[in-house]
């Protein structure tokens, strides 16, 4: 066949005399449309069309998917994230979808479209064998591909290991105190019927004495949340006589109320000084509590400013003029699983004295919580019609709250890692089987001149392993940086954990090799006399 055809009009009336450049090296259809006279812009359009089509047909099949999906995601969210239930595919979702669908068929139309035209007719006639493999910028094409999808296949396996660990040592992660049994109920009392301390001191009084008569409860406290909860206390801390550096300053401290049964009840245990003396309740005759000044703070807070010991007895006070406090106990630390939603890891306790309108009746019971609630809300009812009971809870569901976040996260991203690393092994798959189909003729004569199956088997193999440790080595690196986005999310592991970047780096490499291993099986099994006439 001549190098160079003659004028041949095209199909649209047009005229292309550029036609020294067309198909693919595997691509005889191609060679022979351009000698019928199809121009190259014909045979490019044909590409994208064919590629807008698969992408199109994709992004639908991905649109249902997604739609179910997303049914099936709010389906089995917990509870504690009651606020998915109204997600859905917003129109925005809907046209961005498509934007990427069409722009995904066009760049991954066009450039196999080029590459597929830039050979002359003769060569590409000439070249379209089975034995070729295509041409070098083609191989690459693919296999830069497939080192993205390995590469993205392992960043999503460490998020996702990352995650698991986290959520294992959530789990595990002892809260300090002894959530089980624990029950809350959150009353407020109205100033227009409790308008004085005294009134509202009375008032806790009678729901306490109720409370305490119900079957099965153990214990009973009145605190000002429920724990770990925590309120806070603003302003800048100081000690009597220590001046503090600016770098050490703390502004705000966890904050909660308790009476000197609250630490017993909860389970804190006491590990230096003493219980803090109860304030002195109102009476007719003065309208307020006496309060002691005594406080207790958590492990934390001593041995940040106190690690050499000498917490108790030390007085400290909140902006210059607050009252000054005495610290006559250490309590162990009450933390919320992963500091989520926790104001400050350093806390203070001080004696409740019905200053404020609302509290919270805690108990330990052996009864279930579900039977237990209602007669908690009778008994506080009976105390005064005017109480308002807002809400019940345990401490074991506070704990569920504080940790279902991070569940459903590792839950979702890790379902994305396992469909990365699906598409990274049909992918590698499928480009190594297409390699051993193209290089039938050659493998036909390796084997016809003595190779052995092991031998056809490593060379196959080592054309997939440079692939994957390519992909590998470009997704850890990638992975150090892409996990510092979720570092708010981990909890008692680092966002560069060795032994989770080491698992995640050694499963893609064992999954991705069983994807190469399987066309070179097959390539060590080709029959040369059947190779052979192949073409």
């Amino acid at each position: 066949m001549p190098s160079a055809l003659p004028w041949v009009p095209d199909a649209d009336g047009s005229s292309d005399r550029c036609l020294r450049r067309v198909c693919c090296s595997h691509s005889p259809g191609f060679a022979v449309r351009a000698a019928l006279g199809a121009g190259r812009g014909r045979l490019v359009r044909q590409v994208l069309t064919e590629s807008m089509l698969l992408a199109l047909a994709g992004c639908a099949v991905g649109l249902l998917l997604a739609w179910r999906g997303l049914r099936l995601i709010i389906a089995l969210s917990p509870a504690e994230l009651s606020n998915l239930a109204g997600v859905r595919l917003e129109p925005v979702v809907l046209a961005w979808s498509l934007g990427i669908a069409v722009f995904t068929g066009l760049i991954f139309g066009l450039v196999p479209a080029l590459l597929a035209t830039e050979h002359t007719i003769g060569e590409s006639l000439k070249s379209s064998t089975r034995s070729a493999s295509g041409s070098v910028r083609a191989r690459r094409v693919r296999g830069t591909l497939i080192v993205g999808e390995i590469a993205l296949s392992v960043v999503l396996l460490v998020g996702a290991g990352l995650l698991m660990r986290s959520f294992t040592a959530l789990e595990h992660m002892d809260p300090g105190f002894d959530p089980h049994g624990l029950v809350g109920i959150s009353v407020e009392m109205p100033e227009e019927h409790f308008a004085s301390r005294l009134s509202r001191y009375a008032a806790i009084t009678q729901m306490v004495d109720g409370v305490s008569k119900i079957p099965g409860v153990q214990s009973i406290t009145v605190a000002s949340d429920m724990p770990p909860n925590d309120g806070a206390a603003f302003g800048d801390l100081e000690i009597a006589g220590r001046t503090l550096a600016s770098s050490a300053q703390v502004s705000t401290l966890g904050f909660a109320m308790g009476d000197e049964n609250y630490f017993r009840v909860i389970g804190l245990p006491l590990r230096k000084g003493r219980i803090f003396t109860p304030a002195i309740p109102p009476t007719a005759a003065a309208d307020s509590a006496i309060a002691t000044h005594e406080i207790m703070i958590n492990q934390r807070f001593a041995k940040r400013f106190w690690p050499a010991g000498g917490a108790v007895g030390a007085r400290i006070r909140l902006g210059d003029k607050g009252d000054w406090m005495t610290i006559v106990g250490v309590v162990g630390d009450a933390q919320l699983p992963g500091a989520l939603g926790v104001i400050s890891d350093l806390r203070m306790y001080v004696p409740f004295s019905s200053v404020t309108s609302q509290a919270e009746i805690i108990v330990r019971s052996a009864v279930p919580s579900g039977t237990l609630t209602p007669e908690l809300n009778a008994a506080i009812m009976r105390a005064s019609p005017f109480i308002q009971v807002h809400k019940s809870q345990t401490a074991e569901s506070i704990i569920a709250e504080a940790v279902a976040q991070p569940r459903f996260a590792m839950t979702l991203i890790g379902a994305f890692a396992l469909l990365a690393l699906i598409l990274a092994v049909v992918g590698l798959y499928g480009v190594i089987a297409y390699s051993v189909s193209q290089r039938t003729r050659e493998i036909g004569v390796r084997i016809a001149l003595g190779a052995q199956p092991r031998d056809v088997v490593t060379i196959v193999m080592r054309q997939g392993f440079a692939l994957v440790a390519l992909g590998i080595a470009l997704g850890v690196a990638a992975a150090f940086g892409a996990t510092r986005v979720i570092q708010s999310l981990l909890f008692d592991v680092g966002s560069t954990d060795l032994a989770t970047f080491l698992i995640a780096g050694a499963l893609t490499a064992i999954v991705t090799s069983l994807a190469c291993y399987i066309p070179a099986r097959r390539a060590a099994r080709i029959d040369p006399l059947v190779a052979l006439r192949a073409d």
